[in-house]
């Protein structure tokens, strides 16, 4: 078993495994983050040293490691910060290395989730991008976020219609068998003025599948013909069926904690969907 020293750092955390190599965060409290891999073996190498921006300690904050993951040759970073009551994410950048350090490349990001896919042997990393960022203002009804792809071989980034709600489901998926044997279906779905779509990403091959367009129409009102918030829960794509939960809440004080509001659950209906006629069951309430 390998032991690592912990009289050299202030504090040591683990972040991700692969191919015999475990990754760190180390803090020394000099303000510099090292990532460090350690080996199986006890073989300890760092892969690189990042300090925060100084200005950003005006605000209230400072940067540091807010996730890291290996994904195929190449280390990935969310380097940013929180503030707030709501400890909100104030901004940062992606940054991304090979196993070794070497060729270091970012992107300014104001979300702190992404999603890496392989296209052809070429990495892409899928991320939210604030509207706001470039001046403009998104319309009732739309989305604040949309979804950027960056090129990490050629450094380049652009717009795309993958669903963003995709990636924070991507972002912490577990790993589920699927009735048709297909690993980490995920399902998702996006408002609009439209109304509201459920996307799949059924598995690992980046094709998204839209599997039902303003679902809103389908839902079976309550009785009592009162307006509820709907929200839609625990969603589920396989062999060929959506599944899915529809929450009616209702606006409480006693839930709501200075600006963020409260709501009560009333009742939640169970449906399944199939994809190939639109048909529609409610299997149970409760």
């Amino acid at each position: 078993m390998t032991v690592l020293p912990l009289d050299t750092v202030k504090y040591r955390t683990f972040w991700d495994y692969h191919d015999g190599w475990c990754y760190f965060e180390e803090d020394s409290g000099d303000g510099i983050e090292r990532v460090v891999a350690v080996s199986l073996d006890g073989e300890r190498r760092e892969v690189i040293a990042l300090t925060s921006d100084m200005t950003t300690e005006e605000y209230g904050y400072r940067e540091w490691i807010c996730d890291l993951r290996v994904e195929g040759e190449r280390i990935y970073i969310v380097f940013g910060g929180y503030a707030g009551s709501g400890s909100f994410y104030q901004g940062g950048r992606i940054l991304t290395t090979r196993l070794d350090g070497s060729d270091y490349r970012a992107v300014e990001c104001s979300a702190d989730q992404f999603y890496v896919r392989q296209e052809q042997g070429r990495p892409l990393v899928y991320f939210p991008h604030y509207r706001y960022d470039d001046g403009e203002q998104a319309a009732d009804g739309e989305n604040d976020y949309e979804t950027t792809v960056w090129d990490v071989e050629k450094n380049i980034t652009y717009p795309c219609d993958f669903p963003v709600q995709m990636i924070s489901s991507l972002d912490h998926k577990i790993a589920i068998e699927g009735l048709t044997g297909l690993s980490n279906p995920v399902c998702v779905y996006q408002r609009s003025t439209g109304g509201t779509d459920f996307y799949a990403l059924p598995d690992d091959s980046g094709s998204v599948v839209r599997a039902a367009v303003r679902i809103d129409e389908d839902i079976r009102p309550r009785e009592d013909m009162e307006e509820y918030k709907i929200d839609y829960q625990h969603l589920y794509y396989a062999d060929g069926y959506l599944y899915f939960e529809t929450e009616f809440n209702v606006y409480d004080d006693e839930y709501a904690i200075g600006w963020r509001d409260g709501y009560r659950r009333i009742q939640t209906d169970v449906y399944r969907r199939r994809l190939a006629d639109g048909e529609m069951e409610l299997l149970y309430s409760y």
